[in-house]
């Protein structure tokens, strides 16, 4: 999803197998536990999510049936949010260059910390909520494919809010997923790319459809259309 930014604010809502929409959340002065579960009965089984302190409260693991759906290795992949700017620069636009990211930062790799800072964490049976200050993917010196980093420290004034339910209405199986992106008001950017869910899989998923909305009909995918106007299932 590609917009350009025009407040410092953005907020997404949209239904797939998540609702995204805003929730804006207060801050805690303790630095809170970021383990977290929370889980709900879904068909024969039930769905439990994880979070950790080493993810900044970023989601970790997503089960059912006994089936693992998140790849948690590193810091950069995870169920998680994170958002790009261009800094208000010319030329190409490579989205790692000015990147928070809510897990954590690439130099996290796979340790038990993150650069990211979580702010605030509740969690109650099939619901959940946190606010997280993401770190840059970056660090300052660092490169993507030869592109520099644009910022000029790991930990970013950007702020990630969402709150999870499991369970939709009478859909036991749909998440409820809610994403507040806030910008610092001081920043200049004439373009911005928000991720506002992705989630990365482990390898074993590897077959992908999407549903055309006009037909009803799924239609394969491989890798290489890349960000998708029409709902993925995998």
């Amino acid at each position: 999803m590609l917009i350009h930014l025009c407040s410092t604010r953005f907020c997404y809502r949209g239904f797939l197998m998540l609702n995204l929409c805003c929730f804006i959340a207060s801050q805690s002065q303790a630095a809170p536990d970021g383990d977290a579960v929370i889980r709900a009965k879904a068909g024969d089984s039930e769905i439990v999510i994880t979070t950790t302190s080493r993810l900044a409260g970023a989601i970790h693991s997503l089960t059912w049936n006994g089936k693992e759906f998140i790849d948690s290795f590193d810091h950069g992949r995870q169920l998680q949010s994170a958002a790009s700017f261009d800094c208000g620069k010319p030329g190409e636009f490579w989205a790692e260059c000015f990147n928070p990211t809510e897990a954590g930062s690439r130099s996290d790799g796979a340790g038990p910390r993150s650069s990211s800072k979580l702010l605030r964490l509740q969690s109650r049976d099939h619901q959940l909520s946190t606010t997280t200050r993401m770190a840059f993917w970056l660090a300052p010196g660092q490169k993507s494919s030869g592109m520099p980093a644009l910022n000029t420290r790991v930990l970013s004034d950007h702020q990630i809010a969402k709150q999870v339910r499991i369970g939709y209405q009478d859909l036991d199986q749909v998440l409820d997923y809610r994403v507040t992106f806030t910008v610092p008001s001081g920043e200049h950017h004439t373009y911005a790319q928000f991720e506002a869910l992705t989630g990365y899989m482990p390898a074993e998923f590897e077959e992908f459809w999407k549903l055309n909305p006009k037909t009803g009909k799924l239609q394969p995918l491989d890798d290489g259309p890349g960000e998708q106007n029409d709902p993925v299932i995998q």
